[in-house]
């Protein structure tokens, strides 16, 4: 009968891709194991037994090392996160006053001393109109123009603040 053997990985690799893939040492370990001496480098070649000695010796560094990359990449990540919300921030920004430039829309700082500008004038416009006809023809008028205004400021960024006096 013809017995199966296990095939043993080979003694060495052609290079430190390789290495990781035959013998699971990541490349960046390869990297470290390399620059503190292990014996395992010759030339290009990676030879198996005194790379995976040496990852055993240094177990305690490899792992301290392999967390503190893996710390690196996520603050990396949040890093990336935070600056696409700002450029988003920033695209909207622009949006908004290029609509405000082509005269689209009002901002709200705009909106609302336009209403405060209205309501003081109607304060003085009403104390000197005498006819109440005419009164009430004018605070209609001006609340009209505070609904548009409040309908502008909501469709762009919420509500209004409610006008400064109550009008009625």
């Amino acid at each position: 009968m013809n017995k199966k053997t296990k095939s043993q990985p080979p003694e060495f690799a052609v290079n430190m891709s390789s290495a990781e893939h035959l013998f699971g040492v990541p490349k960046f370990v390869q990297v470290l194991a390399k620059s503190r001496g292990c014996p395992a480098f010759v030339f290009q070649r990676v030879h198996r037994r005194p790379l995976l000695a040496w990852v055993k010796r240094n177990a305690r560094f490899v792992a301290e090392v392999t967390a503190q990359r893996e710390a690196a990449a996520a603050d990396r990540g949040e890093w990336d996160r935070l600056k696409c919300r700002k450029l988003e921030l920033e695209t909207e920004a622009l949006g908004i006053k290029l609509q405000a430039d082509k005269g689209l829309t009002m901002l709200k700082t705009e909106a609302e001393e336009l209403w405060s500008h209205c309501a003081a004038i109607v304060m003085e416009e009403a104390k000197t109109l005498m006819d109440r006809e005419q009164y009430r023809d004018f605070i209609a008028a001006i609340k009209g123009r505070y609904a548009q205004l409040q309908a502008l400021g909501e469709a762009q960024h919420g509500p209004l603040p409610p006008p400064a006096s109550s009008l009625s």
